[in-house]
């Protein structure tokens, strides 16, 4: 197995889109160059416990974000942005991170892919409490990504080969 290399780090690798189906019958969608994305129903109780999880913890990330240790990089969040008519999200990670003690502002780290309003590097700004998940490198291993977790565990073999050694912090 390949070791990871995080110059854009892990969360480009994934969108996850949270529609009205349920995991069982997840579909994976491969784009060509771009990285996969992963529908995900919203009923999923298990994703919606991570969700709950990083929504739970934003506090301390927000103090990791202000005042990195050394050890500390790849500060990212995903934020689930609405789309169509059904109450849809697609939830985008968001990178270059600035915490101004009220909102977060960032550029959005993957091409969306039901949103035609946002692009890949567009700025965002929103409150910390719309996230849906935060993740930081740390030590060479993953702090947070308690949705990319879910999903690490459902892939197959094969598909976690894609994303090289990962290793996962706690």
């Amino acid at each position: 197995m390949k070791e990871i290399v995080f110059t854009n780090f892990l969360p480009i690798l994934l969108v996850i889109v949270f529609s009205g189906s349920h995991l069982e019958s997840a579909t994976v969608s491969e784009r060509g160059r771009e990285p996969e994305t992963f529908n995900v129903g919203s009923e999923d109780p298990e994703m919606n416990q991570a969700i709950k999880r990083a929504r739970d913890s934003v506090q301390s990330f927000l103090k990791q974000l202000v005042a990195p240790k050394q050890n500390q990089s790849h500060f990212s969040v995903k934020k689930p942005f609405p789309f169509g008519k059904d109450g849809e999200n697609e939830h985008i990670w968001v990178n270059s991170l600035r915490y101004d003690g009220t909102r977060l502002h960032g550029k959005i780290s993957n091409t969306p892919v039901d949103l035609k309003n946002l692009r890949l590097g567009d700025l965002v700004s929103f409150l910390p409490s719309e996230i849906s998940d935060w993740m930081i490198l740390e030590d060479g291993e993953i702090v947070g990504g308690f949705t990319f977790r879910v999903l690490w565990h459902r892939m197959t073999p094969e598909e976690q080969m894609q994303f090289g050694k990962v290793r996962f912090k706690n």
